[in-house]
């Protein structure tokens, strides 16, 4: 008895707001079309990204903060589109006691995305570790693959 009345009210308000209804659904239809040209655009750009592995060779690389091509979908771009994993984190679980990193909502538990630019980094071809130089101070990040690549 209960759901009859509750699919009559609905079947009611469908009558009562047709146009209302055409209106929304033409916005949606709108939006979603929209939304698809926007993210293909955006797929055919990342597309183009390379992510740097235990394989990849990193030249001594200066990251400044002023490149153009900073940083985006936990990516740290060291060239145009050359990147490495921006949730890295150090080896020497004491890299925490120097004052490089930018304060954030996980104290000690730093990624070289908290690190604070300027800084340098190489990585060696065949290797798993990204060397990152600040201020003088090597700090080492172990590079590692992602649960679904493992």
């Amino acid at each position: 008895m209960c759901y009859k009345n509750i699919l009559n009210e609905i079947i009611k308000f469908l009558k009562t707001n047709k146009k209302d209804i055409i209106k929304f659904l033409i916005i949606m239809v709108f939006v979603g079309i929209t939304q698809n040209i926007l993210f293909s655009f955006d797929k055919k750009r990342v597309a183009n990204y390379v992510r740097a592995t235990s394989e990849t060779e990193i030249p001594f690389t200066q990251l400044t903060g002023n490149e153009k091509y900073g940083s985006q979908r936990g990516s740290i771009f060291y060239s145009k589109n050359k990147s490495i994993s921006s949730q890295l984190k150090p080896i020497d679980h004491d890299a925490a006691k120097y004052n490089f990193w930018n304060p954030g909502l996980r104290k000690g538990e730093y990624t070289i995305y908290d690190l604070k630019k300027p800084f340098s980094l190489y990585k060696e071809k065949n290797n798993d570790t990204i060397n990152v130089i600040k201020d003088g101070v090597k700090i080492q990040f172990l590079m590692y693959k992602p649960y679904w690549q493992q």
